[in-house]
């Protein structure tokens, strides 16, 4: 099914809100009610190794859905069942949704909240760090985040919810709570989906194109048809990977990059936009680590409406801005 394979791909790693090669985001959120004052109840949850940790829900009246501007457009299934906000009809519901309250946002920096709305009578079984960001593409949707999670688990019980702080470029959460800050640095203009456990919300950012341009090179040194990209991070270890992208012709089953996902990778966003600009057909960038771009590329083959294997990694060919190209490590 969708969700197992979705999950499958986000793994069960430990990074929460560390997208890309960025450290954690700054802790945020808040579970207060657009209506009145909440009462703020406290679960045991699970974090997957054997321990426990303390997750918060609010409970206060109901929460109303409110007329959407994507009223009309249909409803993506990322999940069996999907339930979007902007195809319900305004009131309260007797299911679980989530509701935005912003619908646009405007980059390079801006938030907005999310919050996940238990209007049925059985409880709803999450994990807050489990939440899914892709971007409308015209042919599908492109898994933009996150790339792993961690495995706690709770459970917002009928009338309680959810709320995360959602965060682009560097607007500053407000408040800490377990699982509720959802940030990611860079979204370029168009369309998206917040998608958690079979809910979603569609959200548009606004604003300039979001521009793939090298950001930390300390060297180029070109030899015939290849440009070797030497990295500010590839001077300061003794022990430097390399990065080979290399440009391939009639490639079998290629998977689209957009933009959100290349510079989510250090050594991606330093080394393609040289294939692009330069008449190369091979760029090897030098850097202190090479693996996360593979988890990065991955994420090309995913479309979360959609149910396909990717290809062996030895066999992934990408494009982007119309060239295609090849990715290998060597150490």
């Amino acid at each position: 099914m969708r969700r197992r394979k979705l999950l499958a791909l986000l793994g069960s790693g430990a990074l929460a809100g560390c997208l890309g090669d960025r450290s954690p985001g700054s802790p945020g959120g808040t579970t207060a009610s657009p209506t009145g004052t909440d009462r703020t109840t406290t679960d045991r949850t699970s974090t997957g190794d054997g321990t426990e940790t303390t997750g918060r829900s609010s409970e206060g009246e109901p929460l109303a859905v409110r007329d959407s501007r994507f009223e009309g457009e249909p409803c993506p299934g990322f999940f069996d069942d999907t339930v979007c906000y902007h195809s319900l009809e305004s009131g309260v519901h007797e299911t679980a949704y989530v509701v935005p309250e912003r619908e646009v946002l405007e980059r390079p920096s801006d938030s907005t909240r999310f919050t996940l709305y238990n209007g049925s009578d059985e409880s709803v079984g999450m994990n807050p760090f489990a939440w899914t960001v892709a971007k409308r593409l015209d042919d599908g949707w492109a898994h933009v985040a996150p790339h792993a999670v961690p495995q706690p688990y709770t459970k917002i019980r009928p009338g309680q919810r959810f709320t995360w702080w959602f965060g682009i470029g560097d607007a500053n959460a407000e408040e800490e709570e377990m699982g509720s800050t959802a940030r990611i640095q860079h979204l370029g203009p168009g369309v998206y989906a917040f998608a958690h456990a079979g809910t979603l919300v569609l959200f548009e950012v606004t604003g300039d194109p979001l521009a793939l341009e090298p950001t930390d090179v300390a060297a180029t040194k070109r030899d015939g048809d290849v440009l070797t990209v030497t990295t500010g991070r590839a001077k300061e270890t003794d022990d430097p990977e390399t990065l080979v992208v290399e440009r391939t012709t009639n490639p079998a089953r290629p998977a689209t990059l957009v933009t959100e996902q290349v510079v989510q990778s250090y050594a991606l966003r330093n080394g393609l936009p040289y294939l692009l600009s330069e008449d190369v057909t091979e760029v090897r960038v030098e850097t202190s680590s090479s693996t996360y771009a593979q988890t990065v590329l991955a994420s090309a083959y995913l479309d979360p409406t959609r149910d396909a294997d990717a290809p062996p990694q030895s066999g992934r060919v990408y494009v982007y801005e119309g060239v295609a190209f090849s990715v290998t490590e060597k150490r």
